[in-house]
This record gives C-alpha cells, structure tokens and sequence, in this order.
C-alpha cells in the first residue's frame, strides 16, 4: 500500500492466519485487522505511514 501524497513510501501487507483466522499483517508482522475488516487494516496502515509522509512532505516544501 502506497500513499497518495508520496508514492515512494509504502507498507507491505500480507495475510496471515492461525487455526482458520486470517488477519492482514504489516511488514513489521504486526495484526492490522481481521480479513473481513479491511477498512480498519487501511487505517491502520495510514497510522503507520503518516509520520514518514509527514516528513517527506515537510522536506518537499522547503
């Protein structure tokens, strides 16, 4: 997953599960949600990238 903002920057996202639970898994291994929660898995990826994109943007507008 990429943002928007700054292609450059992303997050690996994999599906993992364990006696028949599945959950999408960041490259850090940690449980981002529940498979059938994507929408919660995608806020947490933002959580994850916005202070990397954060400081990208900030150093693109100097």
């Amino acid at each position: 997953m990429f943002s928007d903002a700054v292609t450059v920057i992303g997050e690996s996202v994999t599906i993992a599960g364990k006696y028949g639970i599945w959950w999408y898994q960041a490259s850090t291994g940690e449980r981002l949600a529940l498979c059938d929660d994507t929408e919660t898995a995608a806020d947490e990826v933002s959580a994850i990238l916005t202070p990397w994109v954060s400081m990208a943007l900030a150093y693109r507008t100097r």
